[in-house]
């Protein structure tokens, strides 16, 4: 299994407010910001999402996914 399925992977494990809340993160919006718009009713819920296990990883992942196809965009520009 690549590196990309097991992003998938670990993303389909994720609830949707999870889902939506690794999304707001890895764009750079606070726990706050990306909890509200993930559907999250309170700061602490959000922050305590956020902290879990599986949310961490997916976004350790998604991060890296960004990073990778950051690379491979400037490879291929310069080819």
């Amino acid at each position: 299994m690549d590196t990309s399925q097991n992003v998938r992977k670990n993303r389909d494990v994720l609830n949707v407010r999870q889902l939506r809340l690794v999304q707001g993160l890895a764009e750079g919006r606070t726990i706050a910001s990306a909890g509200r718009s993930a559907g999250y009713g309170a700061y602490v819920s959000a922050y305590d999402a956020a902290n879990s296990r599986k949310v961490k990883a997916a976004l350790e992942e998604t991060r890296e996914e960004i990073i990778r196809n950051t690379e491979y965009s400037i490879t291929a520009a310069h080819h």
